[in-house]
């Protein structure tokens, strides 16, 4: 399995940043690499990541028994994954992972995730989104 990935960071104005990130995944029918590519999109955001303590774990996340919101949202979505899935259904995948990222924290003014297929079974994932630096 290899994922790679890389991000950035673009000043737009005083107390907002424009972020750039980017992953790839090499073998879509690979579960636990396109949960890894789910992850490195987040890197960022310790208190999705349940780094920075359980009071920003959300009850949903909570109740399932997660310890933290981006592995509660990672499976979630991966889990609804259908038998015989393909490209466009990962990329659902990716974007409702994002979508409940995004959506749950107002820290995020707002975002844009686009999917490219580079070749059968491999797909690059680009994310652009402000937030309230």
């Amino acid at each position: 399995m290899t994922i790679l990935g890389a991000s950035g960071i673009v000043d737009c104005e005083d107390k907002m940043s424009l972020q750039l990130s980017d992953v790839r995944i090499f073998d879509i029918k690979d579960k636990k690499e396109i949960k890894t590519a789910l992850l490195c999109l987040t890197e960022c955001d310790s208190d999705f990541l349940g780094d920075n303590g359980e009071e920003y774990l959300q009850d949903e996340a909570r109740k399932a028994g997660y310890n933290n919101n981006a592995d509660f949202y990672a499976d979630k979505a991966i889990n609804s994954l259908p038998d015989n899935y393909g490209d466009t259904d990962v990329s659902a995948v990716i974007r409702q992972y994002v979508y409940d990222w995004m959506e749950h924290d107002s820290y995020y003014i707002d975002y844009q995730v686009g999917t490219t297929y580079v070749s059968k079974n491999s797909l690059h994932v680009f994310l652009a989104y402000i937030d309230n630096d």
